[in-house]
């Protein structure tokens, strides 16, 4: 009788033993069935916005050699023209002037990634700077201790460039500010953007969250993370954190 207990009862635990090992096999399928998803997402996301950005390339150039071409062409011809008044032949020439390099500096910004290295991320800002003064908006700037970043991928590069330019963009556009300080700089192995404007704050709604898709899927290529905090009439401040 106890031989049949005995028998019975490492039959229970042989029993459990299969059960609790079939669970464990389950789990780590799932886990792989998941890390495979997660992978499978990244890789339709970095071909969606290889195909958005090889698109604004592309039409950058047509641009380019369309409109570009075009106020050459207009410039050579105020050039030759004998104005009856001086003054306004000068000041319509130095508008034109004006036109081709703002034109430039904006086909510039999608055929050039303005962020390849640290020297490059202080011009591209120097520009901008001057394009939010366009709009009412004061952009104040750091950009420092970037010791590892010149030596980071160029598709990390590319992505960082979009996401702040993305975001700038935001600021233009809805926030109502009239100051925005930005601050690009390294610490513990990660790349921090910082921007905080004096706006009239985001409202984190549906409309919000699809304008900031395009962002975050950068920021999942590149494992980045980023913190929003927002107060109405308060402004908003944007923290974002990428590794290097």
């Amino acid at each position: 009788m106890q031989s049949i207990i005995f028998l019975l009862l490492m039959g229970v635990i042989a029993l459990a033993y299969l059960l609790y090992q079939q669970r464990k096999n389950i789990q780590s399928l799932e886990e792989t069935l998941s890390e495979l998803k997660e992978v499978q997402e990244i890789k339709e996301i970095k071909a969606n916005l290889k195909g958005r950005d090889q698109e604004r390339v592309r039409i950058a150039k047509d641009w380019h050699d369309g409109i570009g071409n075009s106020l050459s062409t207009l410039r050579l011809i105020v050039d030759t023209i004998q104005p009856k008044n001086q003054a306004a032949h000068t000041e319509a020439l130095s508008l034109l002037e004006h036109t081709q390099r703002e034109f430039r500096a904006i086909i510039d910004d999608e055929l050039l990634n303005g962020f390849s290295s640290e020297s490059a991320i202080k011009h591209t800002f120097s520009n901008w700077q001057h394009q939010f003064l366009l709009g009412d908006i004061t952009l104040i700037y750091e950009v420092y201790d970037l010791l590892e970043y010149n030596d980071c991928s160029a598709v990390l590069k590319a992505h960082f460039y979009r996401i702040t330019q993305e975001l700038l963009t935001n600021v233009i556009k809805h926030s109502k500010a009239t100051k925005v300080e930005v601050i690009i700089k390294e610490k513990k192995a990660e790349l921090q953007l910082v921007i905080e404007d004096n706006g009239v704050g985001w409202s984190l709604d549906r409309q919000t969250e699809d304008g900031l898709r395009s962002i975050k899927d950068r920021l999942k290529v590149l494992e980045g993370v980023i913190k929003i905090d927002s107060k109405e009439n308060k402004g908003t401040k944007i923290e974002i954190s990428i590794p290097v």
